[in-house]
């Protein structure tokens, strides 16, 4: 199917991961329920990594509250929100097979 004009940016995006199904619980967003389940691994999780993780859910945070606050009404909207989309997919598989 071809996509209307000016929307030819979305062929060049990265494909996204597709987390397993362990990912879709508790909540419907895969990066959290990733987070918890590291937080929850008291055996093999040490506290540097419990830090890192509890940086990845500030940051993620904050990369929502500007995009939806500074960029609410920015022109091409679309494009960086699927652009952010996949890198924070793709980074929650990075995470997901280490």
């Amino acid at each position: 199917m071809k996509e209307p004009d000016g929307w030819e940016w979305v062929d060049e995006l990265p494909d996204e991961w597709r987390p397993p199904q362990e990912l879709e619980a508790p909540t419907n967003d895969p990066g959290t329920n990733l987070a918890i389940r590291l937080l929850s691994d008291d055996k093999t999780v040490g506290h540097n990594v419990r830090v890192l993780v509890g940086q990845w859910i500030a940051e993620r945070s904050l990369l929502t509250l500007w995009f939806l606050g500074d960029m609410g009404g920015a022109r091409g909207r679309i494009r960086l929100e699927a652009e952010l989309a996949a890198l924070d997919s793709n980074l929650q598989h990075a995470v997901y097979d280490a």
